[in-house]
């Protein structure tokens, strides 16, 4: 069992002591969040495969294939490039929202790149 496994199943046993040293952590290391949050904020303002304008297609063809995953009529698949099983749909033409291609987090940056 790894010291991350052992942490977790503490903190599941004892909520109250996990939240009273989570917050003495947060006091005694202000200058540690505020440097995180500050990289985080960053890092999403200036993403740019993020989306700040919605498109209205993209929506729904993201709204009906999530619905269609969690009925169970869609089901997720590694990564059709390397083979990685924590993947991201890709859809070529969104006016068929059911038609995707399963790539990774990286495969799919790559593709994206390509494609601009």
């Amino acid at each position: 069992m790894t010291s991350a496994e052992r942490a977790k199943r503490w903190r599941k046993k004892n909520p109250g002591w996990a939240y009273l040293y989570s917050r003495i952590w947060d006091k005694q290391n202000k200058e540690k969040i505020h440097i995180r949050e500050k990289r985080r904020w960053q890092r999403e303002k200036f993403n740019p495969l993020k989306y700040h304008q919605p498109d209205p297609v993209k929506y729904k063809a993201r709204m009906i294939l999530n619905n269609a995953i969690s009925r169970g009529l869609v089901t997720k698949h590694p990564c059709s490039i390397c083979g990685n099983s924590k993947t991201q749909a890709h859809h070529q033409d969104y006016a068929k929202p059911l038609i995707m291609i399963w790539l990774c987090s990286n495969h799919h940056v790559e593709v994206h790149k390509r494609a601009a």
